[in-house]
């Protein structure tokens, strides 16, 4: 059996397709790596198995060898896959050592916390000084020296407002790497995204994308702005990662939904728990009447101060918060390890959003269960989740399966608020009644005792 005849023998049996540019051979193991041109050292492959890297995953075994052959890149792969470590080890391997021209490697995240865990992981493989990591935020971008940095981790908005106040140079960057790609294509970060690679103007300029969901129309745009990539898809494309069980509750109403979500905390659904809403609103709304039934809970979403953010991942990822209720800000590529359950409280706007909420848990191989509620309103949406489900290989009713499509979904659901201001007032009356009575009964215990002889 020749080469090539091995390789796509592996990759078949790995669920790997390749198109475009024709790939290199599989990774099989990461020792490999100290055999490569550029040699990875014994202390970074010791480092690998410290932090329980032990054997590269599907997308890595194709991923890395084709960036370390220098070539530009498209990846689909499921959630929880590993396609962070799939570009970031091959970036440290290229980059070597430190060098004062500037950044030389660019990552692009959609949100702020996504860059800090692009650069949580990077410190897991590069620890010390030996290159220099920046994650470019409001606070560091105001004093920012980007001579000294070799990666350089930022949002499109904030490293385009650098570049157009002329404090940033991208001239020396050789690497740039769109992660959660399809998120970056769409109409509110395309112009931001334009700005910043066109900065990036060295001639042997080489892009990478990752994402976990690729429509046709993100796809075609992804293409514009590369040459020549090797097309890597994992899996079934725009599908779930098969590690995590699905299905779907329905819950009449708004408030069956609240019911449920009790409901599955009494019947043993263990913490942490991530519970994703349609809406700032109702994403603090539900924290606060989770809170009320004394279930240590916290919401995060744009509304929210950064330090507040990362205040509220911080409490989840240490466990003073079990339930951690967000917005989609928080569907894109956080890597909560400890998360096996997500709850999805209002209907995903569509299959994209919902592979991705549900990919925070069922990371790494593990397994994972995902929740999604439904009432009446949610009706016209039910198929295309049904069918991503499907695709997952998990169980779905014939009759979901038959419903009509329903039509593109233009804006958001209207519903009923959560819990409401009448329960808060009533909880209120309540403690203010219970105050009363602990008053009244003071005042008699202290008539008692003045009667006594």
């Amino acid at each position: 059996m020749s080469v090539n005849e091995q390789a796509a023998t592996q990759r078949k049996a790995l669920g790997i397709r390749v198109a475009g540019a024709p790939a290199p051979p599989l990774l099989t193991d990461f020792q490999q790596l100290a055999e490569a041109p550029l040699g990875a050292s014994a202390a970074l492959l010791a480092r690998l198995s410290a932090e329980g890297w032990l054997a590269p995953t599907a997308v890595q075994r194709q991923a890395i060898p084709c960036l370390l052959a220098q070539q530009e890149l498209l990846v689909c792969a499921p959630t929880g896959s590993g396609k962070t470590l799939a570009f970031l080890l091959p970036l440290l391997l290229l980059l070597r050592s430190h060098s004062p021209s500037g950044p030389r490697a660019l990552v692009l995240a959609p949100t702020r916390e996504l860059a800090t865990q692009t650069k949580r992981v990077w410190a897991r493989i590069c620890p010390g000084k030996t290159l220099r990591c920046t994650v470019l935020s409001k606070a560091s971008a105001a004093g920012c020296d980007l001579g000294s940095v070799d990666l350089l981790v930022s949002t499109p908005l904030r490293l385009g407002h650098l570049l157009a106040a002329g404090k940033a140079s991208l001239s020396s960057v050789l690497y740039v790497v769109l992660d959660e790609a399809d998120k970056l294509f769409e109409l509110g970060f395309v112009g931001q995204l334009d700005c910043v690679l066109a900065a990036c103007t060295h001639e042997r300029l080489l892009r990478s994308l990752f994402t976990a969901t690729l429509p046709e129309g993100v796809e075609t745009l992804a293409r514009s702005v590369m040459h020549a990539p090797v097309r890597v898809t994992v899996g079934e494309r725009n599908a779930a990662a098969a590690t995590v069980s699905q299905r779907l509750l329905f819950c009449g109403n708004e408030q069956g939904k609240l019911l449920a979500v009790r409901n599955l905390l009494r019947e043993g659904t263990r913490p942490p728990i991530l519970v994703f809403t349609q809406s700032k609103e109702r994403c603090a709304a539900l924290a606060r009447e989770l809170r009320m039934d004394a279930i240590p809970s916290a919401a995060i979403h744009a509304d929210m101060s950064q330090s507040k953010r990362d205040a509220a991942v911080a409490s989840f990822r240490c466990g003073d918060t079990w339930l951690l209720v967000a917005t989609d800000l928080l569907a894109r590529g956080l890597d909560f390890i400890g998360v096996q359950t997500v709850v999805n409280y209002d209907f995903p706007d569509s299959p994209t959003a919902y592979v991705h909420r549900i990919g925070r848990c069922g990371r790494a191989g593990r397994s994972g269960e995902a929740v999604t509620l439904f009432t009446e309103a949610d009706a016209p949406q039910l198929r295309a989740i049904a069918n991503v489900m499907r695709a997952s290989g998990c169980d779905v009713p014939a009759w979901m399966l038959g419903l009509q499509k329903g039509p593109k979904q233009t804006r958001a659901v209207e519903r009923a608020p959560i819990g409401g201001q009448d329960r808060f007032d009533r909880l209120q009356k309540r403690k203010k009644r219970s105050m009363v009575d602990a008053s009244k009964r003071r005042v008699a215990a202290s008539a008692d005792v003045a009667e006594e002889p």
